[in-house]
């Protein structure tokens, strides 16, 4: 296991920054793994109207579940959530997820 993969197994197990998740893929079996949220702010600009929304992202170990596909489903705490996009970085350790929470709530941690 290289420094990059092990660095990447303790984020995903931190207490503080990691979530038990099942992936609910549109094929096949549901997989069990671990999953560090982020998310960020988005402005939205409609001419003379302005807002913020939120756009929840999470990574995973690769290794964890390695054919992940936009469409797919994510559950964490009995949530779900759609994933929008799902990309690896480019040392192909971890997936890069972005998360469709408008409708499907808030992810707990």
């Amino acid at each position: 296991m290289t420094a990059f993969a092990q660095l990447a197994r303790t984020l995903v197990n931190d207490a503080n920054l990691g979530a038990d998740a099942v992936l609910l893929p549109r094929a096949g079996s549901n997989i069990a793994l671990r999953v560090a949220f982020t998310s960020r702010e988005i402005g939205l600009d409609f001419g003379d109207s302005q807002g913020k929304t939120t756009q929840f992202r999470c990574q995973c170990v690769v290794t964890d579940a390695p054919n992940i596909a936009e469409g797919d489903g994510l559950e964490i705490n009995g949530k779900r959530y759609l994933i929008r996009s799902a990309e690896k970085d480019m040392h192909n350790i971890m997936w890069k997820l972005d998360l469709d929470g408008l409708n499907y709530g808030y992810p707990d941690r």
